[in-house]
């Protein structure tokens, strides 16, 4: 896997933007890829600001790049390399269209702490990870780069593949320990929504079998996994009613710095219809470690 080449992190000036953009400046440092800086002024913010002071919108736009530079400047020191871009536009829309553009392999955004924001991630992040074609990573403050662990979460859909890609990248810049983690519910922890399978609970044959079978999908996985990664992974199973609460708890648990998973389709109904049914999102939101999401389109 050819390492990161072009690389958009998203300002907001908030210090969530300054983790992202330190974790940013690091992965570019170690895969030699190209750093942009990005800042969308909404069109109401120019409007509201017009509306009181008579001037062309041209010189607010460079004026704010200026600002941009600066901050960048303050943040990283001088000699960063870090090209500064400014856009007028809704700040989603826009970043998508730059990193298009560009031909840009990673988005980094920053998230908010429970102080900033109830739900953790900003809605312009949320946003970000549900519209975004390219891999996005959420950074979280108080995980820095380089992850000592890095988890990748596996459900054997399609978008295994594209998680192990993007596992592969982010390992190729340093060499933390690998986890992969599979979450399922099985059965007979829904003996109401399973009738036929209601008596599960006295068969402790059928589920080793169920079990066995688990097991060998993983093994599968981690043998693809092993033929990528420079040191063996290690793997485990979680087993609970609700996912969400099974891979939140894990990746608390177990102090992981990073955990990547896929996601398929575009805009609302890819995230309908992502990793694991649905989770992706609950953990983008909650998750206490940075994320980074790898979508796959149809």
């Amino acid at each position: 896997m050819k390492p990161y080449q072009k690389i958009v992190v998203a300002i907001d000036y908030s210090e969530s933007s300054k983790v992202a953009l330190l974790q940013a400046q690091q992965i570019c440092r170690e895969s030699g890829a190209r750093l942009m800086a990005f800042h969308a002024i909404s069109p109401r913010e120019l409007e509201n600001f017009a509306l009181y002071y008579t001037v062309d919108r041209a010189p607010l736009v460079e004026e704010a790049l200026e600002f941009l530079e600066q901050w960048v400047e303050e943040v990283l020191g001088e000699n960063h390399g870090v090209i500064g871009l400014v856009r007028e536009g809704v700040p989603h829309q826009e970043v998508s269209a730059l990193t298009q553009e560009t031909g840009s392999d990673l988005l980094v955004v920053g998230s908010k702490d429970h102080s900033e924001a109830p739900d953790r991630s900003g809605k312009f992040a949320i946003k970000c990870l549900r519209y975004m074609t390219i891999p996005v990573l959420l950074a979280r403050e108080g995980w820095s780069y380089p992850y000592s662990r890095i988890d990748a979460l596996v459900d054997f859909s399609v978008a295994t593949e594209s998680v192990m890609a993007e596992t592969d990248r982010i390992v190729g810049c340093h060499d933390p320990t690998v986890h992969i983690v599979h979450a399922t519910s099985p059965p007979w922890l829904h003996p109401t929504r399973f009738r036929i399978l209601a008596d599960l609970n006295g068969q402790e044959e059928q589920k080793a079998q169920y079990r066995e079978i688990l097991q060998g999908q993983l093994e599968s996985v981690c043998q693809k996994f092993r033929d990528l990664l420079p040191s063996p992974p290690t793997a485990t199973v979680l087993e609970d009613e609700y996912l969400e609460r099974a891979l939140l708890n894990h990746l608390s648990d177990s102090k992981t710095g990073l955990a990547i998973l896929g996601r398929t389709g575009e805009g609302a109904k890819g995230m309908k219809n992502d990793f694991l049914g649905g989770t992706a999102e609950a953990l983008l939101r909650f998750a206490h470690c940075s994320v980074l999401t790898v979508p796959v389109l149809d």
